[in-house]
């Protein structure tokens, strides 16, 4: 198994998300190109925010998921 192979099996079974620049120079309204500088710093900057924020919207997600239409699943033997 190759490194891609074995990193995304490690990541099938977790909720993740990331953000190419290009993801951002097409959501931005402008659509002007981002500098490969520009974009390092922006990670730099927020990335541990960005992390906190997924991590506090994935949290109100799980606990509203059944109000949010999400089925309960049966377990057995599990507690």
């Amino acid at each position: 198994m190759d490194n891609e192979e074995n990193l995304w099996e490690q990541l099938a079974p977790t909720l993740w998300q990331y953000l190419e620049k290009k993801h951002m120079e097409y959501m931005t309204d402008d659509k002007r190109p981002i500098s490969d500088e520009e974009w390092e710093l922006f990670i730099d900057s927020f990335q541990d925010a960005f992390a906190n924020e997924v991590s506090v919207l994935a949290l109100e997600y799980w606990i509203d998921r059944y109000e949010n239409g999400m089925p309960k699943v049966e377990t057995r033997g599990e507690e």
